[in-house]
C-alpha cells in the first residue's frame, strides 16, 4: 500500500513535467495549484495509511529519516521505486514527448485546449487554443486523480474490512482489486473505443 502511495508521487512528478511542456507559461499558474492540491491529497493519504495500517512500524519509526532508512531502504522498497521511476520516465518519453513531437517546438502544436476559445479571446488565453484532437485541459489536470480515488476508497472501505476480518491484508487485497479494475478500465477506454459510424456518401 505504501508502494502504491509512492508510485502516485512519482506519477505526479512526471505529470508536472508533462504540464510544463504542454502549456508552457500557463504552467506557472497551473503547476503550483496542482502541487498544492494534489500534494494535499498525498499528505492526507499518508496520514491515514500510517495511522490505520502501519501496525508495529508505528513504534519503530519516529521521523522522516527513520521512515526512509527503515521502510524505504531497510525493506528493499527502493528497488521497485527506482524501477517505477524509470518505467514512468520511459513512458513519458515514448507516449508524450515522442508522440507529440514536443521536442520540435517549431512543428509541434500546443497540447492543451479550452472549448470555444478562438481568436477573440484575450491574448493571454490564446496559447490554450489548439487544433482538434489535442489534449483537453480537463484531462491534463484530472488524469492523476484516478489513483487518488482508488486510494480514497481503499482507505475508507479497507479500514472497515480490516476491522471485520481482523487483518490489514484485507485492505491490501481491496487495493489490488481496485487498481486492477481501474487499470483495465483505462486500458479499455484507450484501446477499445467503438469505431465512428461510416460517413454517408453524398447523394448525386
Amino acid at each position: 500500500m505504501m508502494l502504491y502511495w509512492m508510485e502516485t508521487a512519482i506519477i505526479g512528478f512526471w505529470h508536472i513535467l508533462r504540464m510544463i511542456l504542454s502549456v508552457k507559461w500557463p504552467a506557472l499558474f497551473l503547476g503550483p495549484f496542482f502541487c498544492v492540491h494534489f500534494g494535499g491529497f498525498m499528505v492526507g493519504h499518508f496520514v491515514f495509511l500510517w495511522s490505520i495500517f502501519s501496525g508495529p512500524w508505528k513504534a519503530r519509526v519516529h521521523g522522516p529519516w527513520d521512515f526512509f532508512s527503515q521502510v524505504v531502504m531497510g525493506t528493499g522498497l527502493w528497488i521497485p521505486l527506482i524501477a517505477l521511476f524509470i518505467s514512468h520516465g520511459v513512458s513519458f518519453y515514448l507516449n508524450f514527448l515522442k508522440k507529440s513531437d514536443i521536442l520540435d517546438a517549431s512543428s509541434a502544436p500546443p497540447v492543451m485546449t479550452v472549448p470555444n476559445l478562438d481568436a477573440k479571446a484575450p491574448p493571454f488565453l490564446r496559447p490554450l487554443a489548439t487544433p482538434k484532437g489535442a489534449l483537453a485541459i480537463q484531462d491534463l489536470m484530472l488524469a492523476p486523480y484516478r489513483r487518488v480515488i482508488v486510494m480514497h476508497v481503499t482507505i475508507i472501505f479497507g479500514a472497515l474490512l480490516s476491522q471485520v476480518f481482523k487483518t490489514g491484508k484485507a485492505a491490501f487485497i481491496l487495493l489490488i482489486v481496485l487498481k486492477t479494475a481501474a487499470d483495465f478500465a483505462s486500458h479499455a477506454r484507450k484501446n477499445f473505443r467503438p469505431a465512428p459510424p461510416p460517413s454517408k456518401a453524398p447523394v448525386p
